[in-house]
């Protein structure tokens, strides 16, 4: 898999990465492209496991006729408001590319769409390469680095 992208982007302005994959197996592959985005410092949260009980079991012991909340609403607040720092730096506007029976030897070019959303160097955790009928992945982390930068006034007005 080869990509090719732009070294320099602007904000809020639509671009493109050129993939070319080769099939080099002896078998057909049925191929998705899923593009992961980097992940903030805050996504990484433990699941802590809570003894279950049914929802009529719950309201019984109290009185009640519903089950208790999964979280609390501090809590619930105090994520949102901490993960609302962590802005968005590039979207894929490309989310479901597929690729047909890609035969033995055979090639493909397709393209992924992304939007930078702010400036300066936007990271991307890795491009997933599904071959759906097998189940099986190949995870692309060396991505080519992508540089946003603000348009000027003047640039603006001439678009």
């Amino acid at each position: 898999m080869t990509l090719t992208a732009p070294r320099e982007v602007c904000v809020g302005q639509p671009f493109t990465w050129d993939v070319f994959l080769v099939n080099r197996s002896d078998k057909a592959r049925k191929l998705a492209i899923l593009v992961i985005p980097k992940r903030q410092a805050g996504d990484h949260q433990s699941h802590t496991s809570r003894a279950s009980g049914s929802s009529a079991a719950v309201g019984q012991r109290r009185g009640i006729d519903h089950a208790d909340a999964v979280l609390n609403e501090n809590r619930l607040y105090g994520l949102q408001k901490s993960n609302s720092k962590d802005a968005v730096q590039i979207v894929c506007l490309s989310t479901d590319v597929r690729i047909g029976n890609l035969n033995p030897g055979f090639c493909h070019n397709t393209e992924l769409k992304f939007l930078p959303l702010s400036k300066g160097v936007l990271q991307l955790e890795m491009v997933r390469v599904v071959d759906v009928l097998r189940n099986e992945t190949i995870d692309i982390r060396d991505l080519p680095e992508i540089v946003a930068e603000e348009r000027t006034p003047d640039e603006r007005e001439a678009s």
